[in-house]
């Protein structure tokens, strides 16, 4: 497998993109320092003593290019980056370590590169880093003269080059958690069951909270006031939830008023400022300062997917909600 680096084609602020024409169409890429000392055949550890001996302000970093330059071989990769904005090309090297005096001029007559390498290029129009790198992906180093290499070329590289197919995101199973299945089995029968009281609704909320690692009575608190569950830990509360018996209850929203203080939702009733989806964690708070979590009525019907999960009820969509609200805060 091929490597793969980046490497800056002038140190010169504002003089990148003439500096990278100059490598494009010279057909190589080029680095400073040591500019009247030929390399060929000389080790790393003598490039090194010679570093040394000219006292340059950037030693650490003259060292570390030359070692990255050197590693690079015949049929590796090479881009030249504007910093994180982009690539201005991407190319293969076709030569090993070759030197000229003046080979490369970085922009202000002055500064020569004299050592190089010959590449083939086979991207030349700037491509910015958010057009490459897709969601999850790991960008090139930004600064340096010589990036890190890496020991096989990036997954945007790859695609850039035709090496790899582009890539098509992997669909989300529907997946029930095995923690919670007896949980749902609870849900599933209280559905067939018509006359039944909100006091089984809660205790289902209440088994799902357990399920989760919460501790009845001691986390757990239950018709306080008028509250129906509320989740507390070493005096903190996380959560407050109000169960209904109704199976067709929207997610939960609240209603802010302008001093800051939120109102309790009834049923039949959800507002929330417009535009915000329903499966957002709640980042406002109740009147006692917590992350309030209020089910309300609603015309938001049964069986939509939330975090992976095909909901069924309006209670596993209350009781997903209040675990991503927990989890997430």
């Amino acid at each position: 497998m091929p490597q793969f680096t980046t490497i800056s084609p002038t140190h010169i602020a504002g003089q990148k993109p003439g500096a990278w024409e100059r490598f494009r169409d010279g057909r190589y890429v080029a680095i400073g320092w040591l500019e009247d000392v030929d390399l060929t055949n000389k080790s790393m550890e003598e490039i090194t003593d010679l570093i040394r001996k000219r006292e340059y302000d950037n030693e650490a970093a003259a060292i570390q290019s030359f070692e990255r330059f050197l590693s690079l071989k015949v049929g590796d990769y090479v881009a030249v980056n504007n910093t994180n904005h982009g690539l201005f090309g991407v190319g293969k090297i076709t030569s090993g370590y070759k030197f000229e005096l003046g080979k490369h001029d970085s922009g202000d007559g002055e500064d020569l590169y004299p050592h190089y390498r010959d590449v083939e290029w086979i991207k030349t129009s700037f491509m910015p880093r958010t057009s490459l790198v897709s969601e999850g992906e790991t960008p090139w180093q930004p600064y340096g003269t010589v990036g890190k290499v890496y020991p096989e070329l990036p997954p945007y590289i790859a695609r850039l080059v035709g090496i790899s197919p582009p890539t098509t995101p992997k669909p989300i199973a529907n997946k029930r958690p095995a923690f919670l299945k007896s949980v749902i089995e609870a849900v599933e029968t209280l559905r067939k069951e018509r006359e039944h009281k909100e006091r089984a609704h809660e205790s289902l909320v209440e088994d799902f909270f357990v399920a989760l690692g919460y501790r009845k009575h001691t986390d757990i608190k239950y018709r306080q006031g008028r509250v129906d569950i509320k989740i507390e830990t070493d005096g903190l509360t996380l959560l407050i939830a109000e169960v209904k018996a109704v199976w067709d209850l929207s997610f939960c929203r609240a209603s802010v008023r302008s001093a800051g203080m939120c109102s309790r939702a009834t049923a039949g009733t959800a507002s929330m400022p417009t535009g915000e989806p329903t499966t957002r964690p709640l980042s406002r708070t109740c009147c006692s300062g917590s992350p309030c979590v209020q089910l309300t009525g609603g015309s938001r019907g049964p069986n939509q997917k939330f975090d992976g999960l095909t909901v069924g009820s309006a209670l596993t969509r209350a009781t997903s909600f209040a675990l991503f609200s927990a989890v997430t805060r």
